[in-house]
């Protein structure tokens, strides 16, 4: 008798330990499943786990295809019986095509649970350079409201010219003529120019590809520098692309210029290996923007770049 209630005490502790242990479940899901490249995406891994039962955690270190751009604490949650493990890991793409966010693995006492791999789609927005360009608006003309200033900016005006008469025809020495030299190539002619020659560049060896993007990077800035003077050559692509969103370019062609001086950026400083597709395609946008650039500025349309 005693032999057969500890083989019924027996059963039920293993009935309940495998109950117990049925209830743990995993699982995987992102906010997003279709990205542009450099867009950001949400991948949150959650665990289910009965209470008083022990897990080892996800453990996610890298993913193919895909850059860890942050990762949350573990939120925990509980019921009556349960606790709910969160954890959510910003992750973002350089690569295009059909990626496979591979399954994770739990473990909790002496099982392995596993979470169900995600297809997430990497595109660019479409492109075609030998698009149209689109009608730019106008500048809205605004009220001028500073008539009662006038007087006293025509005064300062008329003093600071005297003054810089009075220096220039002062240190004027006569007799002594500049030397003219050969003319230097207008800002978008210089900028093609270059790019022209990034264009020729077939051999991407030995660090070839991050000198590549740093030049290609280089023209905007010296362009923009040129063009406008305001120091762009000194600016960060995020200063840059802040001050893009200013003004009135082509949404686009602004863009596509976002997602090549990001991947810029990755190439120069986290030593991503674009695809010999992707440095003609980037070159393409970087020159798509100069010649939009250069439309407008033909045009008369002001371009602020931010500080």
């Amino acid at each position: 008798m005693r032999i057969c209630r500890s083989h019924i005490l027996f059963v039920f502790m293993m009935l309940g330990s495998y109950l117990a242990s049925a209830q743990v479940t995993v699982r995987a899901f992102t906010d997003k499943t279709q990205i542009l490249i450099g867009e950001s995406i949400n991948l949150t891994l959650q665990a289910y786990l009965p209470l008083g039962e022990k897990g080892s955690g996800f453990q996610v270190d890298s993913i193919e295809h895909f850059t860890i751009l942050g990762v949350s604490k573990v939120d925990t949650s509980r019921s009556a019986d349960l606790v709910t493990l969160s954890q959510t890991f910003k992750i973002t793409s350089f690569d295009s095509g059909r990626w496979q966010i591979p399954s994770f693995q739990y473990t909790a006492g002496n099982a392995n649970y596993q979470t169900d791999s995600i297809g997430v789609d990497v595109s660019f927005s479409e492109f075609d350079p030998k698009e149209d360009y689109r009608e730019i608006k106008s500048i809205e003309t605004v009220e001028d409201n500073r008539n009662d200033k006038l007087p006293w900016i025509i005064g300062i005006t008329c003093i600071l010219a005297l003054v810089g008469f009075y220096y220039f025809f002062r240190n004027k020495k006569p007799g002594v003529s500049v030397p003219k030299g050969k003319p230097r190539l207008s800002p978008y002619n210089e900028a093609i120019e270059a790019l022209d020659r990034l264009a020729k560049q077939t051999d991407m060896q030995n660090g070839a590809v991050k000198e590549y993007y740093s030049d290609m990077n280089d023209v905007l800035r010296v362009y923009l520098d040129r063009e406008l003077a305001e120091g762009s050559i000194y600016k960060t692509n995020d200063e840059l692309l802040n001050g893009l969103r200013q003004r009135t370019l082509e949404q686009q062609v602004r863009v596509h210029l976002e997602q090549a001086l990001r991947v810029t950026d990755f190439v120069k400083f986290a030593k991503y290996q674009p695809t010999p597709d992707d440095n003609k395609r980037n070159l393409s946008i970087i020159r798509n923007a100069i010649e939009s650039l250069n439309k407008q500025q033909a045009r008369g349309v002001q371009v602020v770049t931010g500080n």
